[in-house]
């Protein structure tokens, strides 16, 4: 009789979303940020998320940062434009921090208590990516924004 082997894999996102709220300019905090988390945050081209609630365009500063020798990619973008919000739930949210690698419970922790250090800095929370609907469309038009300026060689 053969034995049937099952394979059980774990799935773990490879996005880990911050909420950060802040009532200073997005290059304000980017620029906190680049000096408490030793980042080289650079502004880059905004992010334009095509809405389908709203049927249209939305553009949102982006600034993006790589850590080569950690494998991750930062992604800091603002909760707002005067046509809507990027992420609605999160209403009360300035601004979001994406990373996409990996990052372990400890590393948050750290993330999170270095953040809220910097003046006028709110707050900062880890955000489920169950509990944003359209996390999926943003997520993906991330990732083609970035291919497009890779192909643009402006990263």
């Amino acid at each position: 009789m053969s034995k049937k082997l099952r394979l059980n894999v774990e799935y773990k996102p490879e996005y880990v979303i911050f909420g950060v709220s802040c009532h200073k300019k997005d290059y304000w905090i980017a620029f906190h940020l680049n000096n408490v988390l030793n980042f080289n945050f650079t502004r880059i081209d905004d992010f334009i998320f095509n809405s389908q609630k709203k049927k249209e365009a939305i553009s949102f500063p982006l600034f993006y940062f790589e850590d080569k020798e950690k494998l991750n990619t930062y992604y800091f973008i603002s909760n707002y434009n005067p046509k809507g919000k990027l992420i609605s739930a999160y209403k009360q949210t300035d601004y979001f921090l994406f990373i996409n690698g990996l990052f372990n419970t400890q590393q948050k922790e750290s993330l999170i208590k270095t953040i809220k250090s910097i003046k006028n800095v709110l707050t900062v929370f880890e955000i489920n990516l169950l509990s944003i609907k359209n996390i999926d469309d943003i997520l993906s038009d991330l990732e083609l924004h970035i291919l497009k300026l890779n192909k643009k060689n402006k990263l």
